[in-house]
């Protein structure tokens, strides 16, 4: 006779019945205190152009025509030693050092390259 309704069985029927019950009766209820749904196209102050037309702030205007890049200017003579034990010169390494080494004034490339390797 342990066909699977035994008492525990028949208890939490019995309570997930009342408990529907009890959630179906309150939820989707209106108790009147509820706030209506608001549009949010209705109540929008309309601009009104000539208040408004002393508030616009003008672009600054934008060339069609891409800049010229800049011309590369020749290397300093000391160049070559500039990155001594850091990279040889005339490879993409030094002229990478060479660009943040223009961008950023006090670059230090010892500096960069021992944080680097120390990771």
């Amino acid at each position: 006779m342990n066909d699977g309704f035994d008492i525990y069985t028949i208890i939490i029927l019995v309570l997930a019945v009342f408990i529907f019950l009890r959630l179906r009766s309150v939820l989707g209820t209106r108790t009147g205190n509820e706030r209506r749904p608001q549009d949010p196209f209705v109540g929008r102050p309309q601009p009104n152009p000539e208040a408004g037309a002393d508030k616009v702030i003008p672009l600054p205007q934008r060339n069609s025509e891409p800049q010229p890049k800049a011309e590369p200017t020749e290397e300093p003579e000391d160049a070559g030693a500039r990155w001594t034990g850091v990279a040889e010169p005339g490879t993409p390494v030094a002229r990478g050092l060479d660009q943040l080494a223009e961008a950023e004034r006090g670059f230090d490339a010892r500096e960069f390259v021992a944080g680097a390797r120390g990771l």
